[in-house]
């Protein structure tokens, strides 16, 4: 056959139930039936369909189904989605230019995601646990410097907990703090909300802006009441002792926090490598 009968050339690949290893982790039960439409050079019809059974992660992914077309050096991702922490996570369309370095921007939009599971995984679980799910949206590009997201927005689905080690104030360190600032720190420790919204914007040097507008109240595990002695009122020291925030306190604040987003992200890949390796 002449070069030129490759260009009207056509045919079909199909996969069931196959399994292979991804940059994630093993992809299981992969089935696909992907229409060529011409060979060399390739070109798929549209919309073709992938449906991957789970791929294990950190936390596993489930369910992934993709909806895609190549041609003229282009994939077109039109639609995404998987099960993921309990809830989903859908992509926008993405375009992807296969010849020329790596560039995305797409909108990723979460339903009922649960915040437990995706804490403890991270490099954050020994000292933030938080129990609740949140759905929203986090526009994001990916480029050189990795994910940047933009104008995210995420909002509670019902009411939670957030419990915030003290340590994680200090770094580690001792945290020198009067009673007021205390009562404050004491707010984030064993917190029930009620409604809970985070604005997410990535800022400089890899890091993470996450401004918290929670509603709740002070829950701890014993019930505990505010006491002063009085000679400690007298004698001006009562702001120098621990004062215990008491139980029911109502909370309305904004908390204005960042986070190392790279590292991470790097935390859940290591935390993927340590399973691969025990797994094998």
């Amino acid at each position: 056959m002449p070069p030129s009968g490759l260009d009207s050339s056509h045919g079909s690949l199909t996969l069931q139930q196959l399994d292979f290893r991804t940059p994630l982790g093993m992809a299981h039960a992969v089935n696909a039936t992907i229409v060529l439409s011409s060979l060399l050079p390739p070109v798929t019809a549209p919309d073709q369909h992938i449906a991957i059974a789970k791929v294990d992660w950190t936390l596993p992914l489930s369910g992934v189904a993709a909806d895609f077309s190549f041609g003229n050096g282009t994939l077109k991702l039109e639609r995404a989605s998987t099960g993921f922490s309990d809830g989903n996570l859908k992509l926008a369309p993405i375009a992807v230019d296969l010849g020329k370095p790596l560039q995305l921007q797409s909108q990723a939009d979460l339903d009922a995601i649960s915040l437990g599971p995706l804490v403890a995984a991270s490099n954050l679980g020994d000292k933030v646990k938080l129990e609740g799910k949140v759905s929203g949206s986090l526009p994001f590009t990916y480029g050189p410097d990795g994910i940047r997201i933009v104008n995210g927005h995420l909002h509670a689905l019902g009411p939670g907990r957030i419990a915030l080690d003290p340590s994680i104030w200090s770094q580690g360190g001792t945290l020198e703090v009067n009673a007021i600032q205390d009562l404050a720190y004491q707010a984030m420790e064993n917190l029930a909300f009620d409604q809970l919204t985070a604005d997410v914007d990535s800022i400089e040097g890899g890091r993470l802006k996450v401004v918290f507008h929670i509603k709740g109240r002070n829950e701890p595990p014993k019930p505990q009441q505010a006491q002063i002695a009085i000679a400690d009122v007298v004698n001006g020291t009562a702001l120098k002792k621990r004062i215990d925030l008491p139980s029911g306190t109502p909370i309305d604040l904004t908390l204005d926090t960042s986070l190392n987003f790279d590292q991470l992200l790097k935390s859940y890949a290591e935390a993927w490598s340590k399973a691969l390796h025990s797994s094998n």
